[in-house]
């Protein structure tokens, strides 16, 4: 199995979607190792709060805190891919689900105490997740 090393960005230049490794100290960061062939546009988030992403329902996906996002930017976010993404009055990249319904698409937790977004025209999807791994 071929292995590609990822580096692992912060929550706040991943709000540079496709320009964020070109954003990250490729010296100095930390990397994961994914399977796969590389691409040069990838690059993690570890997850440092995930009380949004945590589903109170056991059967869904769920996050947790030192889990690994690997995103690609290059992908483009479809109905019920979990994506990142950039809101204007957030300093941080945030971390839902994408969510179409009719002509509308929102930005889900999983977490139901948090609010669903709507998405608007300010909003900027970053990368779409597409891994996830967790430490042991």
């Amino acid at each position: 199995m071929l292995l590609t090393r990822v580096p692992v960005a912060d929550w706040k230049i991943a709000k540079k979607g496709i320009k964020a490794v070109e954003n990250i100290n490729l010296n100095t960061c930390n990397y994961i190792a994914i399977p796969g062939i590389p691409n040069p546009y990838q690059f993690a988030l570890k997850i440092v709060s995930a009380d949004a992403m945590q589903s109170s329902m056991p059967h869904l996906q769920t996050f947790f805190v030192n889990d690994y996002l690997v995103i690609d930017p290059t992908q483009k976010a479809v109905d019920s891919k979990y994506i990142i993404a950039a809101i204007p009055e957030n300093e941080e990249a945030i971390f839902r689900q994408y969510i179409v319904e009719g002509s509308t698409t929102y930005l889900k937790p999983l977490n139901t105490q948090y609010d669903i977004i709507k998405m608007t025209d300010e909003i900027n999807i970053c990368g779409v997740i597409i891994g996830k791994f967790t430490n042991l």
